[in-house]
């Protein structure tokens, strides 16, 4: 329960190991605090001396972003070769200092002509949405995909769902099997698509386990593909979900660890030209309850819990559940975690709540959620999942 409590903690804390007070460099947030100070605190143009991992570096601030800060540390204009620029990663920072405020003088597309550094003011906010040749390759390629796992299917037609690299799992400890289910989840659990996979390891990493349904012959990238008819349709409160297993020999037995991921999708609106695939890249997990060394040295699990809507330890006995971030729907997503971790059979159900001494009766349970879910024309381009929005204790104007 200790470790339960420090992790409630670090969430009611925003992100933060002590109540009251910014992380500290190697702490989880560091790079989103500092990148967040710099902004509230220094514009385009300051010139300034950043302390990174020892060295010093003084030169004129091009931009902040991507846990990035960049200077131009020589010259009035960016070179080609780019060599008068130091990115500096933001969770090296040691101190930052202001030198010398921005003259009036200043000018970041002057400066920076190409825009390497810094956003072009007049972009169209569209062009990512045109449907240009390659674009349309791309969309071909897609629809390759969809039919190799549904033959029968219309793409055009469809709703596609389709997960990036499949849900996948970071287990880095031995294990005798991993296994996954996968549901497509409907109508209050009233409907239920078991949607067929496999689970492997396709990338070097193997401590990162995947589940799906097609692999790229000439590359390592995999998807899990699944589908709603009708892409004229509004849906409504969809729920992927993503049922974990895995068996680890403790003291000469096995002990099965039970994980479930909920992608909860409240709203898929009518496909507008042909933008009718949703394209979904967020559905990792990995067991934090096991981890005994996480407010040491792993600071991207701690981040990642924040990450979700909610996350909680689950009774399966009885669908108690002990928050670790909470929602307001946790009712609800225990409900689905647990009718998926019993394969949606009221009788399974019913056999784990009146049994005296069922196995693995808790499970790990992580949901995330998207309001609306936005269609794409082709996978060659997509906005990343959301990420947790660290915010400072003392919000100031934001410059760049």
């Amino acid at each position: 329960m200790e470790l339960i409590q420090k992790i409630q903690e670090f969430v009611k804390n925003g992100g933060r190991l002590r109540a009251g007070v910014e992380p500290r460099r190697g702490e989880p947030f560091y790079a989103e605090y500092m990148e967040k100070k710099i902004k509230s605190l220094y514009k385009p143009g300051d010139k300034m001396q950043i302390i990174a991992d020892d060295t010093v570096y003084i030169g004129t601030l091009l931009s902040v972003w991507c846990n990035r800060v960049s200077l131009m540390v020589e010259g009035k204009r960016v070179w080609k070769s780019k060599d008068n620029v130091k990115d500096i990663l933001t969770k090296k920072i040691q101190t930052d200092s202001l030198i010398e405020p921005k003259h009036d003088s200043f000018d970041i597309d002057e400066v920076d002509p190409e825009y390497r550094f810094h956003w072009k003011h007049d972009a169209k906010d569209d062009c990512w949405y045109e449907d240009t040749e390659s674009r349309k390759k791309r969309r071909m390629n897609d629809r390759f995909k969809f039919n190799a796992v549904y033959p029968d299917v219309s793409f055009e037609d469809s709703h596609v769902i389709a997960i990036s690299d499949g849900c996948s799992l970071y287990f880095p400890y031995c294990n005798k099997s991993i296994e996954a289910e996968v549901y497509l989840v409907q109508d209050n659990a009233n409907k239920i698509v078991e949607i067929p996979c496999k689970v492997g390891t396709p990338y070097p990493n193997k401590n990162s386990y995947h589940a799906y349904n097609f692999k790229d012959p000439h590359y390592d990238h995999c998807w899990l593909y699944t589908y709603l008819p009708d892409c004229q349709k509004k849906y409504e409160n969809v729920h992927l979900v993503c049922v974990w297993k895995i068996k680890i020999p403790i003291g000469g037995s096995d002990r099965e660890i039970k994980i479930v991921n909920i992608d909860h999708i409240e709203k898929l609106e009518p496909a507008v030209d042909e933008r009718n695939l949703h394209i979904r890249s967020r559905m990792y997990v990995l067991s934090l309850l096991g981890e005994e060394n996480i407010f040491k040295d792993m600071n991207y699990a701690l981040e990642s819990l924040m990450g979700y809507e909610s996350a909680f330890l689950l009774d399966c006995r009885d669908d108690s559940f002990i928050p670790l971030k909470e929602s307001s729907m946790d009712e609800k997503y225990a409900f689905i975690a647990n009718m998926s971790l019993h394969h949606f059979q009221m009788h399974e159900l019913m056999e784990t709540i009146c049994s005296d001494n069922p196995s693995a009766p808790f499970g790990e349970i992580y949901v995330n959620k998207d309001d609306v879910v936005e269609g794409y024309y082709s996978s060659s381009w997509y906005n990343p999942a959301k990420k947790f929005d660290f915010q400072l204790l003392e919000k100031e104007g934001d410059n760049l």
